[in-house]
């Protein structure tokens, strides 16, 4: 389509532009899960949203990151989940309770 740099060039154009042109374009994410009788998750893919885990008073926390989309990789948010967890000598899911867990509002089995 293009015979030179200069042409690729002048034809870039702003994100705000390419969606009014474009207003019907979807945007999908897949989950990325800790399996943690297998100690397993799915890759290094980069996330959209993520759930920063850490120990917060003796107790496993997560903090919502939706700033940063696209930065963050999978095998990093997995290494920082497993660190916090061997931190409270939780093993697998079914270690998680009341007394190492912030809210037990932020737990589904």
């Amino acid at each position: 389509k293009f015979t030179s740099a200069e042409e690729v060039l002048c034809s870039l154009q702003t994100m705000d532009a390419y969606v009014d042109n474009h207003p019907n374009i979807y945007f999908a994410c897949k989950a990325l899960n800790y399996r943690s009788f297998k100690n397993k998750f799915d890759g290094a893919r980069p996330l959209c949203v993520f759930v920063d885990w850490s120990v917060v008073d003796n107790k496993l926390h997560p903090t919502f990151v939706f700033n940063k989309p696209l930065i963050t990789k999978g095998n990093q948010v997995a290494q920082k989940l497993v660190t916090s967890l061997l931190q409270l000598g939780i093993t697998n899911t079914n270690d998680i309770n009341s007394h190492n867990v912030s809210s037990m509002a932020y737990v589904s089995f």
